[in-house]
Protein backbone atom coordinates (compact mmCIF):
# COMPACT_ATOMS: atom_id res chain seq x y z
CA UNK A 1 0.00 0.00 0.00
CA UNK A 2 1.30 3.11 -1.00
CA UNK A 3 0.39 6.21 1.43
CA UNK A 4 0.80 9.76 -0.27
CA UNK A 5 -0.09 13.22 2.26
CA UNK A 6 -0.96 15.01 -0.48
CA UNK A 7 -0.70 17.77 -2.71
CA UNK A 8 -1.44 20.10 0.65
CA UNK A 9 0.56 17.97 3.25
CA UNK A 10 3.52 17.57 0.67
CA UNK A 11 6.06 19.10 2.75
CA UNK A 12 5.22 16.94 6.03
CA UNK A 13 6.04 14.23 4.08
CA UNK A 14 9.90 15.25 3.92
CA UNK A 15 9.73 16.24 8.04
CA UNK A 16 9.92 14.32 11.07
CA UNK A 17 8.33 15.59 14.49
CA UNK A 18 10.55 14.77 16.93
CA UNK A 19 8.49 16.00 19.95
CA UNK A 20 5.45 14.21 19.36
CA UNK A 21 4.57 10.29 20.53
CA UNK A 22 6.94 7.75 19.69
CA UNK A 23 4.20 5.77 17.63
CA UNK A 24 3.69 8.90 15.38
CA UNK A 25 7.84 9.72 15.68
CA UNK A 26 8.11 5.78 14.10
CA UNK A 27 5.24 6.87 11.37
CA UNK A 28 6.95 9.68 10.75
CA UNK A 29 9.87 8.48 10.10
CA UNK A 30 8.55 5.95 7.30
CA UNK A 31 7.11 8.30 5.72
CA UNK A 32 10.59 10.50 5.56
CA UNK A 33 13.02 7.88 4.48
CA UNK A 34 10.49 6.16 1.72
CA UNK A 35 10.01 9.93 0.11
CA UNK A 36 14.43 10.25 -0.10
CA UNK A 37 14.27 6.65 -0.89
CA UNK A 38 12.32 7.34 -3.81
CA UNK A 39 14.40 10.50 -4.66
CA UNK A 40 17.32 8.27 -4.69
CA UNK A 41 16.31 5.39 -6.49
CA UNK A 42 14.42 7.84 -9.17
CA UNK A 43 18.32 9.57 -9.37
CA UNK A 44 19.57 6.10 -10.16
CA UNK A 45 16.74 5.33 -12.53
CA UNK A 46 17.62 8.46 -14.58
CA UNK A 47 21.65 7.43 -14.62
CA UNK A 48 20.89 4.25 -15.52
CA UNK A 49 18.59 4.70 -18.17
CA UNK A 50 21.55 7.57 -19.13
CA UNK A 51 24.16 4.76 -19.05
CA UNK A 52 21.94 2.29 -20.67
CA UNK A 53 20.93 4.02 -23.57
CA UNK A 54 23.28 7.40 -23.93
CA UNK A 55 22.37 8.42 -27.56
CA UNK A 56 18.34 8.06 -26.73
CA UNK A 57 19.17 9.58 -23.42
CA UNK A 58 20.85 13.01 -25.05
CA UNK A 59 18.02 13.16 -27.87
CA UNK A 60 15.63 13.21 -25.32
CA UNK A 61 16.73 16.00 -22.73
CA UNK A 62 17.77 17.73 -26.29
CA UNK A 63 14.13 18.00 -27.17
CA UNK A 64 13.32 18.99 -23.83
CA UNK A 65 15.82 21.37 -23.30
CA UNK A 66 18.22 22.21 -26.41
CA UNK A 67 22.13 22.64 -26.04
CA UNK A 68 24.52 25.11 -27.56
CA UNK A 69 27.95 24.06 -28.21
CA UNK A 70 30.23 26.75 -28.05
CA UNK A 71 33.14 26.67 -30.38
CA UNK A 72 36.54 28.02 -29.16
CA UNK A 73 37.33 30.54 -30.88
CA UNK A 74 40.70 30.45 -32.64
CA UNK A 75 44.13 32.41 -33.05
CA UNK A 76 44.60 34.98 -35.69
CA UNK A 77 47.21 33.58 -38.41
CA UNK A 78 50.91 33.76 -37.51
CA UNK A 79 52.29 36.61 -37.97
CA UNK A 80 56.36 37.26 -38.27
CA UNK A 81 58.58 36.44 -35.17
CA UNK A 82 59.75 39.56 -35.07
CA UNK A 83 56.41 41.35 -34.50
CA UNK A 84 55.95 42.63 -31.32
CA UNK A 85 53.17 41.11 -29.54
CA UNK A 86 50.33 43.41 -28.84
CA UNK A 87 49.93 44.15 -25.01
CA UNK A 88 46.94 42.88 -22.85
CA UNK A 89 45.91 46.25 -22.59
CA UNK A 90 45.85 46.40 -26.38
CA UNK A 91 43.85 43.18 -26.50
CA UNK A 92 41.44 44.27 -24.32
CA UNK A 93 41.24 47.25 -25.91
CA UNK A 94 40.03 46.18 -29.59
CA UNK A 95 37.55 43.64 -27.59
CA UNK A 96 35.71 47.13 -26.27
CA UNK A 97 35.88 47.87 -29.32
CA UNK A 98 33.43 45.26 -30.35
CA UNK A 99 30.97 45.80 -27.34
CA UNK A 100 31.46 49.56 -25.83
CA UNK A 101 29.29 49.61 -23.57
CA UNK A 102 29.67 46.31 -21.47
CA UNK A 103 31.81 45.56 -18.49
CA UNK A 104 34.81 43.28 -19.00
CA UNK A 105 33.88 40.45 -16.77
CA UNK A 106 36.96 38.10 -17.32
CA UNK A 107 39.95 37.81 -19.05
CA UNK A 108 41.45 34.33 -20.22
CA UNK A 109 44.73 33.77 -20.65
CA UNK A 110 46.12 31.20 -23.50
CA UNK A 111 47.64 28.38 -22.01
CA UNK A 112 49.02 27.60 -25.55
CA UNK A 113 50.54 30.09 -28.57
CA UNK A 114 47.36 28.45 -30.55
CA UNK A 115 45.16 28.91 -27.41
CA UNK A 116 43.23 32.70 -28.09
CA UNK A 117 43.33 35.73 -25.34
CA UNK A 118 39.69 35.67 -24.28
CA UNK A 119 38.00 38.78 -23.11
CA UNK A 120 34.82 37.77 -21.76
CA UNK A 121 32.09 41.06 -20.87
CA UNK A 122 28.66 41.20 -18.91
CA UNK A 123 26.38 43.85 -19.38
CA UNK A 124 25.91 44.63 -15.39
Amino acid sequence: MICSPGRAGWRRGFTIDWTRPWKRVTWELHGAVGVWIVVVVAMWAVTGIYFAFPSEFRAAVNRISPLTVSRTPMSAPARADDAPRPTWGELIDRAKAHEPEAFVARVVVPASDESPFQVLFSDV
